[in-house]
């Protein structure tokens, strides 16, 4: 992952104080964001907060403060079908493209969202926790992960004239899949036996198009800055692992639980968490060995690698649709192959990462012969 661990992006200097109450708010905003553990979670907030401070920073200053009262809101107008909440559609899109142009008001939408659910009495059950989750995933992730993704493709080695479109296209889809999938993790909580539900497929394209839209607009606000004379910062961070622990923590956690919700068996769902997080944990550490020759000069194709995992899920899921099982047990295992996909790609990253860095942690040869 050598190639893709150094994140940046260039932004003007921040209004030093905003009049009136706005600046209390810009004072809670960035306290808040302060207050948050160094990781690339909240410097992708930060990040993602650039183009609504560029358009107006009023604006900047008081949507994380709007959106917890309008997460407050839906989370006190949904209606609690089957142990899921039911969110208005016009609410849950709003939310949403929020999100996107601002994670960080996603994130405090979701805050409150959690509130009301709370107060409300709606949160009873590790099923209406999971619920919750996903929700707030559906409000923040796809605006973090898309620009990720639009970053990692920018650094891979393709036809030059793909580049002006195909990382922009790819982010933008990425991110209203991400929608869909939280989407569809929500609707599975659902305390029924019956096929997941798809609520509606128009929030994610309209995400989609937000993304891009997004993406584009801040590349034309900021494109002449470092020529017009105005005092601007880059911004810069090098991931020194990919995945943190409090990361790996969670996604175990949450896995668990929905696995739980899904089978009613805490064995299996423990298990299968494991399964499922040891791949993540395996980019958690940078390994000196093994080294294979052929990776080391080798590059990587995200794009590829994404395509041959859907590959394989699609061909394991139409397998394991065709088999002559009851659904419980359809279930398991495509959980099962899952984790193994995933693990082999783990496995790979690791692989490849350790013989990429094997020139960098070349000892010189006097020293060895010292140490012999």
């Amino acid at each position: 992952m050598q190639k893709y661990e150094r994140i940046e992006y260039l932004r003007a200097k921040p209004t030093e104080n905003l009049s009136g109450i706005f600046n209390l708010f810009a004072k809670f905003r960035v306290a808040a964001v302060e207050e948050l553990h160094k990781s690339l979670f909240k410097f992708q907030l930060v990040r993602e907060g650039e183009l609504l401070h560029k358009l107006s920073p009023n604006l900047w200053a008081t949507f994380p403060i709007a959106t917890i009262f309008l997460g407050a809101y839906i989370g006190l107008n949904g209606r609690l079908i089957l142990g899921v909440s039911l969110i208005p559609f016009v609410l849950y899109a709003i939310a949403a493209i929020i999100g996107v142009i601002d994670p960080f008001s996603g994130f405090t939408a979701a805050l409150g969202f959690a509130f009301a659910q709370s107060i409300s009495g709606n949160v009873t059950s590790v099923r209406s926790v999971m619920s919750l989750i996903a929700v707030g995933i559906g409000w923040v992730a796809p605006g973090i992960l898309s620009s990720l993704y639009q970053d990692i493709l920018h650094k891979d080695n393709y036809f030059h004239f793909a580049k002006k479109f195909v990382p922009d296209l790819v982010a933008s889809a990425i991110g209203g899949l991400i929608f869909l999938v939280a989407q569809l993790l929500t609707n599975s909580f659902v305390d029924q036996v019956a096929p997941i539900a798809v609520s509606t497929y128009l929030i994610p394209l309209i995400l989609t198009v937000a993304i891009w839209a997004r993406i584009n607009l801040y590349r034309y606000l900021v494109k002449d800055l470092h020529q017009t004379g105005k005092n601007y910062q880059i911004r810069i961070l090098v991931l020194p692992r990919v995945l943190s622990p409090r990361t790996i923590t969670f996604a175990f956690l949450y896995l668990g639980g929905t696995v739980y919700v899904w089978t009613e068996s805490l064995q299996f769902a423990m298990v299968s968490s494991i399964l499922l997080t040891t791949p993540l944990a395996l980019l958690m550490v940078r390994f000196e060995s093994p080294v294979i020759k052929a990776f080391k000069s080798a590059q990587r194709y995200i794009v590829i690698e994404m395509v041959c995992i859907a590959t394989a899920a699609f061909i394991s899921f139409f397998y394991i649709q065709s088999l002559p099982l009851e659904v419980t047990a359809k279930g398991k295992l495509l959980i099962l192959s899952t984790s193994v996909v995933l693990f082999i790609h783990g496995f790979f990253s690791s692989v490849f990462d350790s013989s990429a860095r094997a020139n960098n942690l070349q000892v010189p040869q006097e020293v060895r012969q010292m140490a012999l």
